[in-house]
């Protein structure tokens, strides 16, 4: 992991940060429900993922800036799917595709990682570079989507 940012696991603590990231006007475009999500939906969403044993969701931290969220979502043993969603003072920095290896390589401390994959929005260029040049693989392509893969080895 680089030595200047720092992973853990996300608490509640980073709830309302989360919810601020999750209603920027760009995040919510390249999700797949793209409507405001209000503070009572998101505390109750946020309590239930913390208690899920397949849901891992972490935070990066560059000193006490917070920088991203990433949760792997586990959908069948040892495969998962991942969802970023980056603070947006810190995009365009360039980070992502290191703080993606940190997020994989942390899961890795303590779940056994085979296969992850990545769904993300035909029209999100950066997020489909970033998943390329972190070694996912292009799987396909339907209407609004495309898929990549990444197979884990130990």
């Amino acid at each position: 992991m680089s030595a200047d940012i720092t992973i853990r696991r996300a608490d509640l603590t980073d709830m309302s940060d989360t919810l601020e990231w999750r209603n920027d006007q760009l995040t919510r475009q390249m999700f797949r429900d793209d409507s405001e999500v209000f503070p009572d939906d998101n505390e109750k969403w946020f309590r239930y993922a913390m208690k899920d044993d397949r849901r891992n969701i972490f935070i990066s931290q560059f000193g006490d800036d917070k920088i991203c969220m990433v949760r792997f979502d586990e959908f069948e043993l040892s495969r998962f799917d991942v969802s970023i969603n980056m603070n947006p003072s810190w995009r365009g920095k360039r980070l992502s595709k290191r703080v993606l290896a940190d997020y994989i390589e942390f899961l890795r401390t303590f779940k056994t990682v085979e296969l992850i994959t990545a769904e993300v929005k035909n029209i999100n260029i950066a997020s489909k570079k970033i998943f390329i040049a972190s070694g996912f693989v292009f799987v396909r392509e339907d209407d609004e989507y495309c898929v990549y893969e990444k197979v884990v080895v130990s």
